[in-house]
């Protein structure tokens, strides 16, 4: 080893020496992206510290090492800005799909519904009209019923009186007949008184 790097060795060991407790509990708390806030500023720290040595030092090698490890900060912090980045836009599409996602499921309810309610009302419409038609035949069966029944009473009618009429047609026969009879027994009775004058005056 050279007696000019041996300041540098130095400092180096001491820094590495100094960030063994953080490198363990970056590992127990699996903070190995190199991203979380006291990782940051202890390597902000240990950068500003090899830049003050390699000043004070004169090592070209330590300030050159200071500002490689201050860009691959800002590079890792400019990648963790990044992926937050990413990470909100990915959300932010993930929130957006499952709006889309929410109001595509809506609108189709929504057509369902309105599909169901034609549906139903197609369905109601058909009922109507099948209810009206029964009616309507059952009115026609009712009607003929009437006049069916009309025309039965009217005969039944027709017949009494027709009936009626022979019956007193036949009373009239009988009347007519009695009284033939009852004048043809007085015919007879004369006939017979006169027979009997008569006789009586040839006695006499």
């Amino acid at each position: 080893m050279k007696i000019d790097e041996l300041p540098r060795k130095t400092v180096l060991g001491y820094l590495e020496l100094t960030r063994l407790p953080l490198t363990a509990t970056e590992r127990a708390l699996g903070k190995t992206e190199g991203t979380w806030a006291p990782t940051i500023a202890v390597d902000r720290l240990q950068a500003r510290v090899k830049e003050m040595a390699g000043t004070a030092l004169r090592d070209d090698t330590l300030l050159a090492d200071a500002r490689l490890q201050n860009a691959a900060l800002d590079e890792r912090l400019r990648a963790a800005k990044e992926e937050a980045r990413a990470e909100q836009i990915r959300r932010a599409a993930d929130a957006r799909l499952a709006n889309e996602k929410k109001a595509a499921g809506a609108a189709e309810r929504q057509v369902k519904a309105r599909a169901d309610q034609r549906e139903q009302a197609v369905e109601q419409a058909a009922e109507a009209k099948e209810r009206a038609v029964r009616e309507k035949a059952a009115e026609k069966k009712a009607a003929a019923r009437r006049v069916e029944q009309a025309q039965k009473e009217a005969l039944e009618q027709r017949e009494t009186v027709a009936k009626r009429e022979e019956l007193e047609q036949e009373s009239k026969a009988l009347n007519d007949q009695r009284a033939a009879a009852e004048a043809k027994a007085e015919v007879l009775d004369l006939e017979d008184k006169l027979n009997e004058v008569k006789a009586a005056r040839k006695r006499a």
